[in-house]
């Protein structure tokens, strides 16, 4: 912000993301990219064989199943064998985006842009969309998922500058989010451009917990078929917007 530039940042979300790790391809990993072989590389296959689980409900036991995916969560290897499971994340990002930051399986996309260029805001609207579409096709290549749901894009900038651009989300194909969040600042710029249905809720309300799936399913029509925006504004959290339209 101090440098009058506008940063859209992505804070993606892996879907069971520590055991869904495929052992064969971690081992590999580990072999190929990293060097490590001989007892060393044993050690780590030692490590990861012979684990089982099972199911247990109601004192009754189901037969145990090997596990062939996962690394062990709360132990001090699991988080260092994500980071070499997932480590081709970089050479996908380098791709498309000038830096990223991420432990485990938290991973943070941004780009930054100078507002007064509509050009620039393209180009780092694409960037990131490229960006995460390809990480998505490695992701699926390595039997990894995006919970596009719970990914989230901020917009980072002063007031003046936000009021310049006009991006009020990112899209992430055919699966993002189909109503979009609206907050205090993009509230006036989203409504000014388009039409656009909004629901104004709390979070903890019956009524607004009733509508959810309906609101969910006719944003998904109007995402495809093209038609008119469906978006959402967390009264809870902006309530001067809510009062200002007697909410």
């Amino acid at each position: 912000m101090n440098n009058q530039k506008v940063t859209l940042l992505v804070l993606l979300d892996l879907s069971s993301a520590f055991d869904t790790v495929d052992h064969q391809v971690l081992l590999r990993r580990l072999q190929v990219t990293f060097g490590i072989t001989g007892n060393a590389l044993e050690w780590f296959r030692s490590y990861l064989s012979g684990r089982s689980q099972r199911v247990v409900i109601n004192g009754s036991h189901s037969r145990e199943f090997p596990l062939m995916y996962g690394v062990p969560q709360g132990s001090c290897l699991g988080p260092l064998l994500f980071i070499v499971y997932s480590s081709k994340l970089f050479e996908v990002i380098k791709n498309h985006l000038p830096d990223a930051h991420a432990y485990a399986d938290d991973t943070q996309l941004y780009i930054s842009f100078k507002p007064d260029s509509t050009a620039s805001e393209l180009e780092a609207v694409t960037s990131l969309q490229n960006c995460i579409a390809d990480i998505k096709t490695w992701m699926t290549v390595d039997k990894l998922k995006l919970n596009d749901d719970k990914t989230e894009f901020i917009i980072i900038g002063t007031h003046a500058q936000l009021n310049k651009i006009k991006i009020t989300e990112l899209r992430i194909g055919q699966n993002s989010n189909p109503v979009v969040e609206i907050y205090d600042r993009t509230f006036d710029r989203l409504v000014s451009q388009e039409p656009v249905f909004i629901n104004f809720y709390v979070p903890w309300s019956k009524e607004s917990k009733a509508i959810h799936e309906t609101w969910k399913n006719l944003g998904k029509l109007c995402q495809k078929e093209g038609l008119t925006t469906i978006a959402q504004i967390d009264c809870s959290r902006f309530s001067e917007v809510c009062k200002k339209y007697e909410v």
